[in-house]
């Protein structure tokens, strides 16, 4: 029972309980099983009593009013979900906000990193294309020397033999 009433002292007539099965499998209600417990007190001071008209238990009229769902869980979850909504919508809202902003601050910063590395490699490129065509034109230019049977000499052993023809004059 999820919210047992009280019994008056002094209270004649008849008590009745009323059953509801919250899960989704039916519930067997078997012969002598205990489903509810009475519990009685003895009062502290002798009191007045009740002294309404004795109860005549669950009229058949009050039974039909009562919904299958008796907490009233139909009517009431749509407004608690509206509220929990409600509640959490605006930290939504915040979240969403830091969220963006945070994007819009990575995106400005993004593309000048990568079109400052974009502007440096196009800068490479051009620079090996420009040693690229040079070193195919002093290539070009070495064939054509052989051809008309130049003598090409290293610049190293150019520089070698300078230096020592330069010392044999000094002896």
């Amino acid at each position: 029972m999820t919210n047992p009433g009280h019994i008056d002292p002094g209270y004649k007539g008849k008590l009745t309980i009323y059953l509801v099965n919250m899960s989704k499998k039916p519930v067997s209600l078997i012969i002598n099983e205990k489903i509810a417990r009475l519990i009685l007190f003895k009062t502290s001071s002798p009191t007045t009593g009740y002294s309404a008209r004795a109860g005549l238990g669950v009229s058949k009229d009050q039974l039909s009013r009562m919904g299958k769902d008796f907490a009233g869980l139909d009517q009431r979850i749509p407004g608690l979900i509206v509220k929990i909504l409600r509640n959490w919508s605006a930290m939504l809202i915040a979240v969403a906000a830091v969220i963006i902003s945070i994007i819009s601050i990575a995106i400005p910063i993004s593309y000048e990193i990568t079109s400052s590395r974009l502007s440096d490699n196009k800068e490479l490129i051009e620079k090996n294309n420009q040693q690229e065509l040079a070193l195919k034109s002093l290539k070009e230019e070495v064939e054509n020397l052989k051809k008309s049977n130049v003598q090409v000499i290293n610049k190293s052993d150019s520089l070698g033999s300078r230096h020592r023809d330069s010392e044999t004059k000094n002896d």
